[in-house]
């Protein structure tokens, strides 16, 4: 199922979403135009590099990324041209790739602390728009360029991959006991969770994940929403699908821009970028608000994926793996004991959340 497919089976006011969040010729048109009466950038255009993982089908974050691109583009007049480069290897260090599109958990591999931006997962999960709220007025955004400026880069919030997390899976699993020996694909954040089920993580990237499901490589993927699962190709090698799924929260996706490359730009220029990004980061929640419930429905009747509620003795196994990994990565550096201080004391500020902290593991 393409996305002209979906937007015919789910019905007109998934297909106008939709529309908006790709951009109509007459939302074009005034942004072009509202551009042209904004200061003047300069007179050279510059051509950026922009790596991303994703796979190439138009879908999920494939959309999001080459999306993003078009609106630096548009927001700049034409400025700032960046062309994607959506090889997977485009993701290393490397002196031809100016911007990075990435889920903000690949970067736990350059420091745990990073985490803390990327979507945690257990009781300490926020909303997207908690985490952005605490980005932009609680001092997170500080923190994460001091972090980001370490490892050469400057980050920028630019989507998500869906409130709620899922499990996508070949197999149906039910009990704690189905998870044992399971080779299940995770990322650097849900690894642990994993592990803490008896099953063994298994680090893939999004271009792999489908056909290693389909081929019995792998017995199940921990992935994002449904937009994301769904852009991920999984739903053709998928036959189960548990939600939330283990890590309970999605993952960000980020934006980095090389600070080299950030640092040269001028202030006009990098506030488009970061304008660019946030405006992205509000079109993925629209979507996943307005569209991923049509979505999975007709991934069921079309494909007959099977949703199921996550079973609660696995949910309760899963949010203490969550909750020790979390832990242990709050510990881990002066530079995360910090941030995590920052990230707690926003969440507990908000209504609704939580505030007392969870039971000791035994």
């Amino acid at each position: 199922m393409d996305r002209r497919d979906f937007i015919k089976h789910t019905g007109a006011a998934a297909a106008a979403v939709a529309a908006v969040s790709t951009g109509s010729a007459a939302a074009r048109a005034e942004t072009s135009a509202a551009v042209q009466s904004a200061p003047y950038i300069g007179k050279a255009t510059r051509e950026l590099r922009l790596g991303a993982p994703w796979l190439q089908n138009g879908r999920g974050q494939d959309d999001s990324v080459r999306r993003l691109a078009q609106l630096i583009s548009t927001l700049s007049d034409g400025r700032l041209r960046i062309h994607v480069d959506a090889q997977p290897q485009s993701l290393n260090a490397s002196a031809t790739i100016d911007l990075h599109h990435t889920s903000g958990r690949d970067l736990v591999g350059l420091d745990p602390a990073f985490a803390f931006f990327a979507g945690l997962p257990g009781s300490s999960a926020m909303r997207p728009t908690y985490l952005n709220a605490w980005l932009t007025a609680g001092g997170g955004q500080s923190l994460w360029d001091d972090l980001g400026a370490r490892h050469g880069f400057k980050p920028l919030l630019s989507g998500h991959s869906g409130a709620r997390a899922k499990l996508w899976s070949r197999l149906p699993l039910t009990t704690a006991e189905d998870f044992k020996g399971k080779r299940i694909a995770a990322d650097a954040v849900s690894a642990g969770i994993v592990r803490g089920l008896g099953a063994e993580p298994v680090a893939l990237s999004p271009t792999q994940q489908a056909a290693a499901l389909a081929a019995g490589d792998i017995d199940a993927v921990e992935g994002g929403g449904t937009i994301t699962g769904f852009g991920h190709d999984l739903h053709h090698a998928a036959k189960h699908c548990l939600r939330p799924g283990l890590s309970r929260s999605g993952f960000a996706t980020v934006l980095t821009v090389r600070l080299e490359i950030w640092n040269d730009l001028r202030p006009a220029e990098q506030t488009v970028i970061a304008a660019a990004a946030i405006q992205e980061f509000n079109t993925i929640i629209a979507e996943n608000l307005s569209l991923a419930r049509p979505l999975r429905n007709a991934l069921a009747e079309r494909h007959g994926l099977v949703f199921s509620p996550i079973p609660a003795d696995i949910a309760k196994l899963a949010t203490a793996a969550a909750d020790r990994w979390v832990a242990d990565t709050a510990a881990s550096s002066p530079a995360a004991r910090q941030i995590h201080m920052s990230y707690k004391a926003f969440r507990d500020s908000l209504p609704g959340v939580r505030r007392k902290a969870p039971p000791p593991i035994a």
